[in-house]
């Protein structure tokens, strides 16, 4: 746990996923996922999720060998 902003009693925790696929010679799929909670809610309003995708593409990179 954290204790955020060196208030006693003002803990926090989280954790963090991230992974990568490669689905083509030229192309890869990453994701990541993000949870951050405060204990007893004491800042509930920045408790949060967030979740990203991207696709990455190259075709110029192995078209040229």
């Amino acid at each position: 746990m954290l204790n955020a902003s060196y208030t006693k009693g003002n803990d926090q925790f989280g954790y963090s996923i991230f992974g990568s696929v490669k689905v083509a010679k030229f192309a890869d799929i990453y994701a990541r996922f993000d949870d951050l909670h405060s204990n007893k809610d004491w800042n509930i309003a920045k408790d949060e999720r967030a979740a990203v995708w991207v696709w990455s593409f190259s075709a110029l990179r192995h078209s040229l060998r």
